[in-house]
């Protein structure tokens, strides 16, 4: 009785009323601090982990393998559970300590000023740091480092070589630190499907160079931990890093599903807890020769410090119904000075991940099937009601100058599309969260610096699909898509009275927004037609630029569209991918342009490269320069060798007459039955785009994979070069240089 006194309670401040003012809320805020948090607990020992772990997976796999039958009882929660599984609290003020330009050249396109991310292509003014991940011919990967000034004297000066194992190379450079992160595959690594098993045998890896002098990098740290790469961040001197080692739980064994017995067996005699803890290895340079490592009989300035973290450092809250889940382990990295690599290690999930100048945000995925479901007990959630599909599990942590704290968790309705969906003001939480696919829409939240709900909006432009967020400001611009492409304008300056203030619906859909002054935004995405059967499919890349003077009355000012379908860029799905030049009014965009015979589905112009795109509120969109690294010499070559083997195939126009009608009816060529096997490219009709269109991942070493600038000079690199050209004007080639 008390429960559902407190839940209906609860209702009545969530819901909202007309009479708001004059509300009195004593009693409702008693209520709310008498329900305990939903807070991340510490194991208390490594025997108090074993015990709530090999409950938590029996319960799972159990439930599992009987799938239709009497379900499995979900296990009691740990707080709960009896000593010796009994948790330890985490204070809210409990947590982690911490261990101790733009103008004339580019920088990494961000989120929030101030944090950066990381890039397969960085510079610092003078040089081009780059991580092509794409192995050589001797099996190893590599990361560059290229003189860029002068372009006319432009030099590959030093190639770091890293092992054929090493992918998703990413790269900070900062205050005379390149850093390289990378996941280390386990090239002899054998999946084993116990009931249990722990990740893939990945690595995280993080080595930090110092390069006062370019030319000759010094190792300063290598630091591992197990786990492949999630997301990381830089603010100031701090490297914030996330990995997560993959828990999985398997119901099917090498010859089959497994019987309960089996499973019971496995949990109660083979599995350890301890056996799925991270393990860290921290390398410094080190010219103190007591602390040296040994390399064979010579020391070497290096000192190498091994650890497992340890059971009582395991943070988590385990969801009500079980679901496979990672250790997340957030290590904070200092990119200068010997102070310790500090570490925050969670069992939970991770399926995004936001952080601000004051703080960070890991959200994980809150699943309950079997119906709508109640707040669980001694939680604290924004809603006390949810339905039972995908929920979001929010986790916030303060951090500044390397110092970590945990603040809380709560469980929010449905998931953000991505980071951009996610902002912080003044500390309050705004989220753009999608709704489930039979549902859709989009809900958005904002909640105070403890997790509390302040405001909501609920079904956001109903039975659309999430497409792309943006808040700059006080506003959140935000985009759907079903068949047109909505552009919402919402207020947020109060976050306890969002309102949408005006929209927008025309033709494709953004899959990134970007601020272009305080009156206009960019917008990239697709073009979109529709097919024969009635749907609607993407198109080329589309570019508009949007007025948002009138903020009721939102309207696209320009639209360009770039190729046909088939069309793509890395910046639809990674904006860090594109370049704005705010200055200069010009958008540098990788792509690659397509078009397709929607009849055969065979392509029938290719090309691949960047484009220097001029976006001018008083003019509009206009194409400055198309630059590519493919050498189209010997193409049309190329095609007469590939065509000569259909030369045997007909080439006169067939002709047939029906029986009935007598009506004649003649194919062409290409038409014909007997020549169907032949490609477009090989008639006359086509040129030689049209060839290339077909073999053009063959080239992929020649892809243009970002563009930046330095001064007067506009660079685009590729796995297979680096290519300087006048920055404006005639964009005249001043150099090509070997990246290999």
């Amino acid at each position: 009785m008390y429960k559902f006194f407190t839940l209906a309670l609860l209702s009545l401040s969530f819901f909202g009323s007309t009479f708001a003012a004059i509300d009195d809320t004593q009693v409702i805020d008693r209520e709310w601090a008498a329900q305990e948090s939903i807070n991340l607990q510490r194991f208390s020992s490594c025997e108090a982990m074993d015990t709530v772990l090999t409950k938590y997976f029996k319960s799972a796999l159990l439930e599992q393998i009987t799938m239709h039958g009497t379900p499995v009882a979900v296990p009691d929660s740990p707080e709960s559970s009896g000593s010796p599984s009994s948790p330890v609290p985490i204070g809210e003020k409990g947590g982690m300590g911490g261990g101790g330009g733009e103008g004339w050249f580019s920088q990494t396109n961000i989120q929030i000023d101030g944090v950066d991310e990381s890039e397969v292509v960085k510079t610092d003014g003078k040089y081009i740091y780059y991580a092509s991940n794409q192995p050589e011919a001797d099996g190893f990967n590599y990361v560059t480092i290229t003189r860029a000034v002068p372009a006319s004297d432009m030099s590959l000066v030093k190639r770091i070589k890293l092992p054929s194992n090493y992918s998703n190379i990413q790269l900070y450079v900062a205050d005379g630190r390149l850093t390289i992160l990378a996941n280390r595959w386990n090239n002899n690594y054998v999946y084993n499907p116990t009931p249990v098993s722990i990740g893939n045998g990945s690595v995280t890896v993080v080595v930090i160079y110092d390069i006062v002098d370019p030319t000759a990098p010094r190792l300063d740290r290598m630091y591992t931990v197990n786990g492949d790469l999630s997301q990381s961040r830089r603010e100031g001197n701090y490297l914030y890093v996330l990995s997560q080692n993959y828990l999985s739980l398997n119901t099917w064994g090498p010859i089959g599903m497994y019987a309960r017995e089996d499973i019971n067996a496995f949990m109660d005699k083979k599995f350890d807890a301890k056996t799925l803890l991270p393990q860290t290895i921290d390398i410094k340079y080190n010219t103190t020769q007591q602390n040296q490592m040994m390399q064979g009989s010579t020391k070497i300035p290096y000192s190498m410090n091994r650890a497992q973290v340890k059971c009582n450092e395991i943070e988590y809250i385990l969801p009500e119904k079980p679901q496979n889940l990672s250790f997340l382990t957030l290590s904070v990295i200092p990119l200068s000075g010997n102070a310790d690599i500090t570490r925050k290690v969670i069992y939970g999930d991770a399926a995004q991940f936001f952080m601000s100048r004051d703080s960070f945000y890991i959200v994980g995925n809150y699943w309950k099937q079997g119906g709508n479901f109640s707040c669980p007990p001694n939680a604290r959630c924004i809603m006390p009601v949810f339905r039972s599909e995908q929920n979001s599990l929010v986790h916030r942590f303060s951090a500044k100058q390397g110092k970590v704290e945990y603040a809380y968790s709560t469980i929010v309705p449905w998931m953000p599309l991505s980071q951009y969906a996610m902002n912080e003001r003044d500390g309050v939480l705004f989220m753009a969260n999608q709704k489930d696919w039979t549902t859709n829409g989009v809900d958005i939240f904002a909640l105070d610096a403890t997790g509390k709900l302040l405001s909501k909006l609920e079904n956001v432009w109903a039975k659309e699909r999430f497409q792309s967020a943006r808040y700059i400001g006080n506003r959140l611009y935000l985009v759907t898509f079903e068949q047109v492409d909505p552009l919402f304008v919402i207020d947020t300056t109060s976050p306890k009275n969002m309102k949408i203030l005006g929209e927008l619906v025309m033709p494709g859909y953004s899959t990134y927004l970007h601020p272009y002054d305080e009156n206009h935004l960019i917008g990239i995405g697709y073009d979109t037609e529709e097919n024969e059967s009635g749907g609607t499919v993407n198109a080329g890349i589309k570019v508009d630029l949007y007025d948002v003077t009138n903020v009721s009355a939102p309207k696209q000012k320009y639209s360009q569209v770039y190729g046909g379908n088939g069309s793509s860029s890395d910046a639809l799905w990674n904006p860090r991918a594109l370049v704005w030049d705010a200055s200069r009014r010009i958008l540098l965009l990788p792509a690659q342009l397509m078009d397709q015979n929607m009849n055969t589905y065979q392509f029938t112009s290719a090309w691949q490269g960047l484009l220097a795109i001029k976006i001018d509120k008083n003019t509009g969109i206009n194409q400055e320069a198309k630059i590519t690294h493919i050498d189209m010499s010997g193409i049309a070559e190329k095609r007469r060798e590939e065509c000569a083997k259909y030369a045997q195939k007909t080439t006169e126009e067939k002709c047939y007459t029906h029986i009935v009608t007598g009506e004649k009816i003649c194919m062409k060529p290409q038409d014909n039955p007997a020549n169907q096997s032949i490609p477009l490219y090989c008639y006359s009709e086509y040129d030689d785009s049209s060839y290339l269109a077909n073999k053009i991942w063959e080239l992929y070493p020649a892809f243009i994979q970002r563009g930046l600038y330095i001064g007067n000079s506009l660079y685009t690199v590729s796995p297979n070069n680096i290519q300087a050209n006048n920055y404006g004007g005639g964009y005249e080639l001043q150099k090509k240089i070997d990246n290999r």
